[in-house]
């Protein structure tokens, strides 16, 4: 295949028919990159939480 060849074929594509599966796909991908940060966020809350948790109990241990 030469580069006209392949440059016609690039552009003889229809923006209007890619358009929605892409928009589809864009919405995947924030949902997917949505879960994976409330899962980190959760992460880190819980370990700060549990980190608070541990230093009261160590107080609670020491006297203080």
């Amino acid at each position: 295949m030469d580069t006209a060849s392949l440059i016609d074929a690039v552009g003889s594509i229809d923006a209007n028919s890619v358009q929605l599966p892409l928009a589809a796909l864009k919405g995947i991908i924030e949902g997917v990159f949505a879960a994976i940060s409330s899962f980190i966020e959760l992460g880190v809350t819980g370990s700060a939480a549990s980190a608070g948790s541990i230093q009261s109990g160590l107080g609670s241990i020491a006297g203080t």
